[in-house]
């Protein structure tokens, strides 16, 4: 390990696994809502791909949402 110098400190990371209960509702709404029609789509391709679409909408949507309701 290097020495310190004096007064120096080394940042240590923080790490959080937890995610935060907007966060975890919204992606849970997302996610049921897209499995109550997803047998109706034909093709597993289709799925993936309008599963993709949707999550991609879903995690540019929530940043705005939260900005709204000022929940940051």
């Amino acid at each position: 390990m290097p020495q310190d110098e004096p007064g120096f400190r080394y940042a240590q990371p923080v790490l959080s696994w937890v995610m935060d209960p907007i966060t975890l509702a919204f992606y849970a709404i997302v996610c049921g809502c897209l499995s109550a029609v997803a047998p109706n789509f034909p093709r597993l391709p289709v799925r993936l791909g309008i599963g993709a679409i949707v999550g991609i909408a879903a995690a540019a949507v929530l940043p705005e949402i939260k900005g709204m309701l000022h929940l940051y």
